[in-house]
């Protein structure tokens, strides 16, 4: 504690509801040692300094309160996910769902359906080979899905999971192609928009294409190779006429395509870079970049603001509560030692509101008390105060990957947590400061 004032002799003593606390300093400032179990619940204290005799005595008080320390944001493992590729919530069923690869040891091929308060699975929907892409139509009752292994799209219905057709991706110079970027439409429930190339080609753009159910729509935009604009993803605007396109931030910009019965049209190019890993909210007509912490004005390609992350990070949006949330790993200073972090924004200011530490990992040794590991992939939103992040492990030293649920009152402070148990993270000071004990 620091305590100002005027004065303080040599061997002044900084007292707590009158008990000496350890003391150092003199003239107008001392500091003061305040033991961890005085700070442990919620009090009001009166803070006094005594000068030592002769000549000495007893300040007046100044109140001091001590808050009391907010509810805990816990974080849970699903242990029987490891290596999801994809993750979504449905928000009318309270499911989330997890696009599995072939490789994946449980649920090879398939899409997981996941109970994320009971942290159970529901249902288990074998696909095509390689699923990895998901999204919903706006109504919710169609899940697109990619298949990498085959070269496809498949679609099911909702809630159910049935399969509802698989078709193939275009050919590009004979060809057959992946699809890179899935978008399903902003207006049509049966529409979605989709971006072709190869993962193992650079670079991995070879155009962008529109299907109503299985019919692929005339008038594709043509790949950057055959004259047309960089584009790795493409996300629906406000609507269903307009498309916005991008690389990454690093590369391209930010392209404006318009969209009709008849196809897709180029119409113009903006700004120097873009999103990475771009969410489209539609309401707002905002674009962020959910890797790296930017919000961009789609048309124009303006850069509306930044949140002020540490590192590699994960991120979503809660229009609703406002908040902007960040589950993020990174390098504590030059060391070693990586943090694992919930950070939380206000959506509308790009201002800090608060921070939780889930522990630490050595990416040399391997040593770890980290709650989650792996480095952030994807995070989303669920339930009344939850958030569900995926993690991959590549090979830099973040650890195992895997899906972990968070809950609690760093997600929504107005409501109580879905679930109430799991590993409590600790509340930290600020954007640099010290956090309780984890």
């Amino acid at each position: 504690m620091a305590v100002q004032g005027s004065n303080f002799l040599s061997g002044a003593v900084v007292k707590w509801n009158g008990v000496a606390l350890t003391t150092s300093g003199m003239g107008t400032a001392l500091s003061a040692i305040v033991p961890q179990s005085y700070l442990a619940s919620a009090a009001i204290v009166q803070v006094t300094v005594e000068n030592p005799s002769p000549g000495g005595g007893l300040s007046s008080s100044l109140t001091f309160t001590v808050a009391a320390a907010p509810p805990p944001t816990y974080v849970r493992t699903v242990l029987q996910i490891s290596d999801a590729k994809d993750i979504l919530a449905d928000p009318v069923r309270g499911l989330l769902y997890l696009s599995m690869p072939a490789t994946d040891s449980m649920y090879p091929n398939s899409i997981v359906s996941l109970e994320p308060i009971a942290a159970g699975v529901a249902r288990i929907t074998p696909t095509g080979q390689g699923p990895y892409m998901m999204s919903a139509s706006l109504d919710n009752a169609h899940l697109w899905v990619t298949l990498d292994g085959d070269y496809a799209l498949e679609r099911f219905s909702l809630p159910g999971l049935a399969q509802e057709f698989t078709v193939s991706t275009p050919l590009v110079g004979g060809v057959p192609q992946q699809v890179i970027s899935l978008d399903a439409g902003a207006a049509s429930p049966r529409s979605a928009a989709i971006v072709v190339g190869l993962w193992d080609i650079y670079p991995p753009y070879d155009g962008v294409y529109i299907f109503d159910d299985d019919v692929q729509r005339p008038g594709n935009l043509p790949a950057w190779m055959a004259g047309g604009p960089p584009i790795a993803w493409a996300r629906w605007g406000p609507d269903d006429s307009v498309l916005y396109g991008g690389y990454d931030f690093n590369n391209g910009s930010i392209s404006v395509l318009s969209v009709t019965s008849a196809g897709i049209t180029f119409e113009s190019s903006n700004g120097d870079s873009a999103p990475w890993r771009p969410v489209m909210d539609r309401k707002q007509n905002i674009l962020y970049d959910n890797a790296v912490g930017m919000a961009y004005d789609p048309p124009t390609a303006r850069l509306l603001g930044r949140f002020p992350l540490p590192g590699s990070a994960a991120c979503t949006e809660d229009g609703t509560l406002q908040r902007y949330y960040c589950a993020t790993a990174y390098f504590d200073g030059g060391s070693d030692v990586l943090l694992y972090e919930l950070w939380v924004y206000d959506l509308n200011s790009y201002a800090f509101i608060e921070r939780t530490y889930f522990g630490w990992r050595s990416s040399g040794s391997g040593g770890s008390n980290a709650a989650f590991t792996g480095q952030p992939r994807k995070l989303v939103r669920w339930g009344n105060s939850g958030l569900a992040l995926i993690t991959t492990d590549d090979g830099m030293g973040f650890g195992p990957s895997g899906l972990f649920l968070f809950d609690g009152n760093a997600v929504n402070p107005n409501v109580p947590p879905d679930v109430s148990s799991g590993i409590a993270g600790a509340s930290c000071v600020g954007e640099t400061g010290a956090c309780s004990q984890f």
